[in-house]
């Protein structure tokens, strides 16, 4: 604030004094290059000025931080001190609580083991006696169960190798005789196949010589029979294709009749609500009403071409028909 106040002031002045200096006649006018130069010096002062009064401005603001700083770092390490003190009391109170009770648990341990290592000499005694009665026990048992196993086995050892001779003297017995009686059997059929193969491969190659002779004159009879019986199932598939053409066309005639019955019906009845809509508005001709008052239906020329049409139409698929019956029997 006061740097900026004595600047202002230092202005005025300057500005005071050269006012003073012109009315006396002490100060003359300066050129303009020379009074351009000046102010350009004066320009580069001031820019110097202001750097230096940012860093004065700058220490300062420094100084004062570090001087907060180090008073809030004393008062915490005040507040640091005196928690650690109550922290410290705290911890060696519970520290002597803690000594005491493992004291009393130590004495209580010290005396659990002494009974305990009583009670154990006694176990440990009574145990090593009762082991070895039972070892005693188990040993006997052991041998007797021992001599009676091995007995159990040498007799059945001998039963089984008794079984055994007997078995297989049997059995070599039966299967000696079975043997011999097999072969004879095979010997007996070997011969009796071989004989029957060479009698019918004799008969088959003496009926081969044969029947090539016979096969060549049968085989143009068949052929001749064949063509025969051909002719006539075709003839017949003829005639019946041309009974179910018969019987198709007089369905499909039927069905036009009464398609055309139908729209007959629909077409009449459009027409008269037509023909009735025309006389409300008065566009029927006199002639025409003439002839309806006499009992006659007055065509039109829509209904006429239609009639040529359908005419047309019947006599189209006529000839198509006829035309295919007859590529058919060609």
């Amino acid at each position: 604030m006061y740097g900026w106040l004595w600047a202002f002031a230092h202005c005025i002045l300057g500005r005071s004094l050269r006012e003073q200096a012109k009315a006396k006649g002490a100060m003359t006018e300066r050129d303009p290059d020379e009074r351009k130069y000046e102010k350009k010096k004066w320009k580069k002062r001031k820019k110097k000025w202001k750097k230096k009064r940012k860093k004065k401005r700058k220490k300062k603001k420094k100084k004062k931080r570090k001087k907060k700083w180090k008073k809030k770092k004393k008062k915490r390490k005040k507040k640091w001190k005196k928690k650690k003190k109550k922290r410290k009391k705290k911890w060696k109170k519970r520290k002597k609580k803690r000594k005491k009770k493992w004291k009393k648990k130590k004495k209580r341990k010290k005396k659990w083991r002494k009974k305990w290592k009583k009670k154990k000499k006694k176990w440990k005694k009574k145990w090593k006696k009762k082991k070895k009665k039972r070892k005693k026990k188990w040993k006997k048992k052991k041998k007797k169960r021992k001599k009676k196993w091995k007995k159990r086995k040498k007799k059945r050892k001998k039963k089984w190798k008794k079984k055994k001779k007997k078995r297989k003297k049997k059995w070599r017995k039966k299967w000696k005789k079975k043997k011999k009686k097999r072969k004879k059997k095979w010997k007996k059929k070997k011969k009796k196949r071989k004989k029957k193969r060479k009698k019918k491969w004799r008969k088959k190659w003496k009926k081969k010589k044969k029947w090539k002779k016979k096969w060549k004159k049968k085989w143009k009879k068949k052929k001749k029979k064949g063509k025969k019986k051909w002719k006539k199932k075709k003839k017949k598939r003829k005639k019946k294709w041309k009974k179910r053409k018969k019987k198709r066309k007089k369905k499909w005639k039927k069905k036009k009749k009464k398609r055309k019955k139908k729209w007959r019906k629909k077409w009449k009845k459009k027409w008269k609500k037509k023909w009735k809509k025309k006389k409300r508005e008065g566009q029927i001709p006199e002639k025409e009403r003439e002839k309806e008052k006499e009992g006659q239906k007055p065509e039109r020329e829509g209904q006429k071409k239609k009639n040529l049409e359908t005419t047309f139409t019947l006599g189209l698929s006529l000839n198509v028909s006829n035309c295919f019956i007859v590529v058919l029997l060609v």
